[in-house]
Formats: C-alpha cells, structure tokens, sequence
C-alpha cells in the first residue's frame, strides 16, 4: 500500500449502477474531475484530493472527504444498498436474493 491509498476502498455506483471501488487519491481525483455537478462536498473533496497529491493531507483525509461526497451525491454504494427494498430479508433467510447490475447476489 502506497502512501497515496486508502486504508479500505470507497464503493461508489457509476454509470447505470455498476459498482466501483475507489482506492487511491489518484482514482478519487478521477472520479472528481470528470463529476458534472459541482457543489461544497465535491469542492472539500476536490480540494482535500489536490492537497493529497501534494502531500499535504493523509490518504485517510481524502478518503474521508471523498467518502462524504459520494454520500452527498447519491452514489456511495453503502447507502444505495441500505435503501433496497427486501434487502434485510434475504440476508436474515429469505429466498429472495438481489442482483446488481454484474449479476453478483447481494444481501
């Protein structure tokens, strides 16, 4: 692990769904410079991303800043999946399973 990655990835749904894991300042940067809607967690986060690179914050700042925009912008996977209906069933013995878009069952 690189001083530049994170400690454990952040999950976030891209494109129709599909998920990602961001692992670095680097992906994060990415990830930040190609959002089209610009608001103050994506400037905290843009802004910790850049003071990471610069080795001015640690990686866990950043992941914590990217982690609160992903939040804010609906995409971190966490939070998508707590919101499916029946979810806390299939985990708990339903015979109901969900697939995402990969066909990987989740719970």
């Amino acid at each position: 692990m690189t001083k530049k990655s994170f400690g454990r990835p952040v999950p976030i749904l891209v494109g129709l769904g599909f998920p990602r894991h961001v692992e670095n300042i680097w992906q994060a940067y990415d990830v930040l410079n190609e959002w089209p809607s610009r608001g103050p967690a994506h400037k905290a986060a843009f802004d910790a991303c850049r003071a990471g690179l610069a080795d001015e914050v640690d990686a866990e700042t950043v992941r914590a800043a990217f982690e609160a925009f992903a939040r804010k912008a609906g995409i971190l996977a966490h939070d998508v999946a707590a919101e499916i209906p029946g979810r806390h069933q299939s985990h708990c013995g339903s015979r109901r399973r969900l697939k995402c878009p990969a066909g990987h069952v989740t719970c």
